[in-house]
C-alpha cells in the first residue's frame, strides 16, 4: 500500500525535487514574506499534483492506483488552492500576474506529461520558466522594481536551463547513443557571460558567477573521458547535491551583498 502511494504521489526523479525546491527556496531566503511563503507551498502543492493528474487522465486499468491518484490529485490541488487564499489578501497586481503565468505554463506542461512527452527537450525547457515566473512573485510581492527582478529571473535560469542540456547529453554518453555536446558548451557559455555582465553591472550579486563557474566545471568534465559512470539515480542525487551549493552560494550573495 505504501509502495502504491508513493507510485502516485511523489514524483519518480530526483532532479524534479531540485528543479521545484531550488527556486522556490532562493526567493523565500532573499525576499522572505508570509504570503510569499503561501505562495510557495501551493506552487509545491501544485507541481505534486502534476503526477497524479496525469495518471487520472490516462488510466491504466489499475482500480486502487487509479482512485489512489484521484485522492492524491485532490488533496494537492485542494490544498494548494488553500494556500492561496491565504495568501490572496496580501498579494500585489504584479505578483499575481507572475504566479498566474507560471501556473498556466506548468497546465501546458501537464498536456505533455500525459501524452507521455515531458522528457522531450522542448518540455524540460518549460518547466524552469514557468517555476522560475511563479518564484518570481516572491520579490515582486516584496516590492522589488522591474530590472531588478528581471534581473532575477535570467539567475534563476542559470542554473535549470544548462543542466538540462547537460543532464539529456550525459544520459546519452552513457548509453552509447549518438550525441552533440555543442548545446550543453553553449548554454553554459552563455550562463556564465550573464553571471559576469549582470554582476559587474551589479544587477546580481558576484557570488553567482562563482556558482554557474561550479556548474560549468563538472559539465565539461561530466562530458569528458574522464568522467566518473553513474546510472540515472546516482546522476540525479548528484545533481540535487550541486542545486543546493548554487542556493547557498547564490542566496549569501545577496545576503552578505557580495
Amino acid at each position: 500500500m505504501k509502495s502504491s502511494i508513493k507510485a502516485v504521489a511523489l514524483p519518480k526523479e530526483h532532479g524534479a525535487w531540485g528543479y521545484v525546491l531550488e527556486p522556490f527556496v532562493l526567493v523565500l531566503v532573499v525576499a522572505f514574506s508570509l504570503p510569499g511563503l503561501y505562495l510557495m507551498m501551493a506552487a509545491f502543492l501544485f507541481f505534486l499534483a502534476h503526477r497524479p493528474t496525469s495518471l487520472v487522465a490516462r488510466p491504466r486499468n489499475q482500480t486502487q492506483n487509479y482512485l489512489l491518484s484521484i485522492g492524491a490529485s485532490l488533496v494537492y490541488i485542494v490544498g494548494g488552492l488553500l494556500m492561496l487564499v491565504l495568501a490572496f489578501p496580501l498579494l500585489s497586481v504584479k505578483s499575481m500576474l507572475l504566479f498566474g503565468s507560471g501556473t498556466v505554463i506548468m497546465v501546458g506542461y501537464l498536456v505533455f506529461d500525459i501524452y507521455k512527452k515531458k522528457r522531450s527537450l522542448i518540455a524540460e525547457q518549460v518547466v524552469p520558466v514557468a517555476l522560475s515566473l511563479m518564484a518570481l512573485s516572491v520579490p515582486a510581492l516584496a516590492g522589488w522594481p522591474d530590472n531588478r527582478l528581471i534581473a532575477f529571473f535570467f539567475l534563476l535560469l542559470t542554473r535549470p536551463v544548462p543542466t538540462t542540456f547537460y543532464i539529456h547529453t550525459r544520459l546519452k554518453l552513457d548509453k552509447g547513443v549518438e550525441y552533440s555536446a555543442n548545446m550543453v558548451y553553449f548554454s553554459h557559455s552563455i550562463a556564465l557571460a550573464y553571471a559576469v555582465v549582470a554582476a559587474f553591472n551589479e544587477w546580481i550579486p558576484k557570488s553567482l558567477i562563482l556558482a554557474v563557474s561550479i556548474l560549468t566545471i563538472r559539465a565539461v568534465r561530466g562530458i569528458s573521458p574522464f568522467r566518473k559512470r553513474q546510472n540515472v539515480k546516482q546522476l540525479g542525487i548528484m545533481e540535487f547535491g550541486y542545486g543546493i551549493l548554487f542556493v547557498l552560494i547564490t542566496a549569501a550573495g545577496y545576503i552578505l551583498k557580495i
